[in-house]
């Protein structure tokens, strides 16, 4: 029954409708001795199986792997042919987040999410790490990278939590994006720290209206606002005996509100995603299929079937036949759902109706050096658009690309020629699935290197950042002390750390650069190292026709599947 998915508590109901005299600690230790006799080098066996599986299942499904110092399995990546189109067409934004508990190996999923035309979130890469590290990040990323060449410059909008190692690696990878925290977060977060003990007690009616004045300041559509909204939050601390967390909230959060007050990020193509709530429902959705007892192999071919089961609905939806109706729409909007999705539809006639119900209070002004280009008032703020592509620099136009309600309104109120809703300025990504795919490698295979160990993700790190980096590795340290039976042994590898640190503290100790482990047998590399820049990679794309030599390449990567040798104890 595990191999299918059923629960303990499923199998707890199995066995006692068969009249089975167990407890569910007998079941308990069902599942563990289950568990036990299938971990090892028959999963290494089996991932390995499965990578060469998912290539072969189509040309266009793309792995990669990269070994640790220790010469095991770091980061294992994953992305096929439908993740990838679907990047190719939303490029401008990514959402990124971890989730636990998918194998038994403790390896963590790293998942990079867009979105598509039907507004749905939409999963472009997984990536399953051996541990929650920079290197194991970069390795990630590269791999992703490595896929969208062409169009890794357009990403403008990455969304995370408020995990800031995260940040830092990916600003460093992504210098032109802007990397936002989820709205979700930075609320849940600060309520949290308002209500530590080391900032004071405080009554429920005044928590209420500390949570108030920090809701306003995350969705303020000003400056005024915000500063408004900062004003109240300071005056509110002050009366209610809150400075300590007025005064963190300085020191931590209001230097950065370009991540997260709403205004601040008003100009960016973010596709109204303000959270991460698309992520988060994807892995709730995949949790029903995996969880901490699944190895390796059957986390791998979990993660691949789910997108094959949303690539078929995907592909159901586009290649229906008949057309989308909606009683309530004239004839301008059914013409717009006539030819987008019911997502987008809905998005245009929210500002279509709010056009129409202002029509009279905006007024236009002609530029007098570009004739192109039209002032427009009557708002809150005033705004600029085009009349010769449509392009407004509204919120809703430059997030959305689609047409919004200025120019709507200036084309119903000089009457132009053609529908009132322009359907030029409703990007192609939009309403054509459809986009060719340069061809990559399927496979590659990165030793760990010493230029890895070398390389720096930032060039200089606070004291907080090295604290939680030195921590990170010393309780690694920890947990593989206290795996330690033999007394003797465990006193021996502690008087051994503490002289270390102690050598460490005198300056006497010199920092030895890692060693490169040696070939490790039977394997193929299929790629340069990570250190390799971008245009280094760019060698490895090829044309839509192919190479001969890549693509025998490619078909002896296939023959055999490649090695794989997991961490029993990543943490």
């Amino acid at each position: 029954m595990l191999p299918v998915g059923a629960r303990r508590s499923r199998i707890y109901d199995y066995l006692l409708e068969h009249d089975q005299n167990v407890l569910q600690v007998d079941v308990d230790n069902m599942v563990r001795a289950h568990t036990a006799s299938i971990v090892g080098g028959d999963d290494n066996e089996a991932t390995a199986r499965e990578l060469a599986g998912f290539a072969a299942a189509d040309k266009e499904n793309v792995s990669a792997v990269a070994d640790t110092a220790a010469g095991e399995t770091g980061v294992i990546s994953l992305a096929t042919a439908h993740m990838r189109r679907l990047y190719s067409r939303f490029s401008e934004l990514l959402l990124v987040d971890c989730t636990h508990k998918t194998n038994r190996y403790n390896y963590q999923l790293l998942t990079f999410m867009t979105m598509n035309e039907f507004g749905e979130g939409a999963v472009v890469q997984h990536s399953l790490l051996e541990a929650n590290g920079d290197w194991h990040m970069d390795k990630a990323i590269t791999h992703f990278k490595r896929l969208h060449l062409a169009r890794i410059k357009l990403l403008r909008v990455i969304m995370v939590d408020k995990d800031m190692n995260e940040i830092r690696v990916l600003e460093s990878n992504f210098p032109e994006a802007r990397v936002l925290i989820c709205h979700f977060h930075v609320i849940k977060y600060l309520k949290e720290m308002r209500s530590k003990p080391e900032f004071g007690k405080i009554s429920s009616y005044d928590a209420v209206q500390i949570d108030a004045c920090i809701h306003k300041l995350v969705y303020a559509d000003s400056d005024i606002s915000n500063e408004a909204a900062h004003f109240a939050l300071k005056g509110l601390c002050e009366r209610t005996g809150h400075s300590g967390f007025f005064d963190y909230f300085e020191k931590n959060w209001h230097e950065c509100q370009d991540r997260w007050v709403m205004h601040r990020r008003a100009d960016l193509p973010h596709f109204r995603n303000h959270t991460n709530n698309r992520l988060e429902s994807f892995f709730g959705k995949l949790k029903d299929g995996v969880d901490g007892s699944k190895s390796m192999a059957e986390c791998a071919k979990t993660l691949v079937a789910y997108d094959r089961r949303v690539e078929n609905e995907y592909r159901y939806r586009l290649a229906r036949i008949g057309q989308f109706v909606h009683s309530g729409y004239d004839e301008e909007m059914a013409n717009v759902l006539r030819f987008t999705t019911p997502y987008v539809a809905g998005k245009v006639a929210e500002e279509y109706a709010f056009a129409l119900d202002r029509l009279e209070t905006y007024t236009f002004l002609r530029d007098d050096e570009d004739g192109h280009i039209l002032h427009v008032d009557g708002g809150k703020k005033s705004y600029v658009f085009r009349d010769d592509d449509w392009r407004c620099d509204c919120e809703f136009s430059v997030s959305m690309r689609l047409p919004c309600r200025h120019v709507i309104a200036f084309r119903k109120n000089a009457s132009a020629e053609g529908p009132v809703i322009p359907w030029a300025s409703i990007d192609e990504r939009w309403t054509s699935p459809l986009r060719e795919l340069k061809k990559v490698r399927q496979f590659t295979y990165e030793r760990y290197s010493n230029k890895d160990a070398g390389r720096e993700v930032l060039a200089t790190m606070t004291q907080t950042q090295r604290y939680a980096e030195a921590l990170r590795v010393t309780q690694r340290i920890a947990f593989e002390l206290s795996d330690i039976d033999e007394t003797d042994e465990f006193r021996r590898s502690l008087d051994f750390l503490e002289q270390q640190w102690r050598n460490f503290r005198q300056k006497t100790c010199e920092v030895a650069t890692p060693r490169e482990p040696g070939e490790p047998g039977k394997r193929r590399s299929a790629a340069h190292n990570d250190s390799d820049s971008i245009d280094e990679l760019k060698d490895q794309e090829m044309s839509s026709e192919g190479d001969s030599s890549e693509d025998k390449e490619v078909e002896e990567v296939l023959a055999g599947a490649p090695t794989i040798r997991l961490n029993p104890k990543a943490r």
